[in-house]
């Protein structure tokens, strides 16, 4: 497991955030025996390369990362909204997301794509494959930093 990472130590980053149950939850100051029998999931657990969780695909249709260090937490964060509350408003994203640092500035982004996943942008999501191929259509360059990304999005590691 490499998805959940180590930022602060003290549960104040939201870089080592798991959901349990329908929560999110530090993982760096959570103690092992109080989840023993709990559902956890890691963001190995939210979805994958061939089968992406529509946060991880609003994810990269958004371009809402950077570095990608914080996207693990931050994407579980935002699971555990989406399980809460499925239809949430912008307000109730920015609130969810609120203990989870990000340095390089991709909160709006982060928010739209939040709300993309919900569906709010009246749009839909589309599948990752379609987005690829709409991507190749406009004859956007396919570059290293972008597979680095996806590597991110997908289990918290980079390539």
């Amino acid at each position: 497991m490499t998805g959940p990472h180590f930022g602060c130590g003290a549960g104040e980053c939201g870089a080592c955030n798991v959901m349990i149950g329908d929560r999110a939850v530090s993982s760096c100051d959570t103690p092992l025996w109080s989840v023993a029998g709990k559902d956890v999931t890691t963001i190995e657990g939210l979805g994958n390369a061939e089968r992406p969780h529509p946060l991880q695909r609003a994810f990269i249709a958004e371009q809402a990362l950077q570095c990608g260090y914080c996207v693990p937490g931050i994407l579980m964060s935002a699971a555990a909204l989406l399980k809460r509350n499925p239809s949430p408003s912008s307000q109730d994203v920015k609130e969810a997301l609120d203990r989870n640092l990000c340095r390089c500035g991709s909160h709006n982004r982060m928010v739209r794509a939040v709300l993309r996943a919900a569906d709010r942008d009246g749009g839909g999501m589309k599948p990752a494959s379609a987005l690829a191929a709409a991507g190749k259509a406009a004859g956007q360059p396919r570059s290293e930093p972008e597979t680095v990304v996806v590597a991110e999005i997908f289990s918290g590691r980079t390539v």
